[in-house]
């Protein structure tokens, strides 16, 4: 049975590395590694599996004004749809899960 983790990650040098290392391991994109308005870099990964992995880690602190300003970002409010649009289980749709 597949499973979900959550790996905080110190991303700081290698952060863009991680999920292209995780693809070579035989793993799959879920989402790419994406900026959020609330200060955080995030991806995912499924393993061959079907493990699926959150990558995240956390870049800035912001205020709650930054946080709410960001929101009306169109860059962000694009990210946000990205990560959230994600199938995260493809195969319930083939009726398999």
């Amino acid at each position: 049975m597949a499973a979900d983790s959550w790996l905080p990650a110190p991303l700081r040098r290698g952060r863009r590395r991680r999920a292209p290392s995780s693809r070579a391991a035989g793993g799959t994109s879920v989402t790419e590694v994406t900026h959020l308005f609330f200060g955080d870099r995030i991806g995912r990964v499924r393993d061959p599996l079907g493990n699926l992995y959150w990558i995240q880690t956390h870049v800035e602190d912001l205020s709650p004004q930054e946080m709410e300003r960001r929101l009306a970002d169109p860059e962000f409010t694009k990210a946000m749809e990205y990560v959230q649009s994600a199938d995260f289980f493809p195969a319930r749709g083939a009726g398999l899960g």
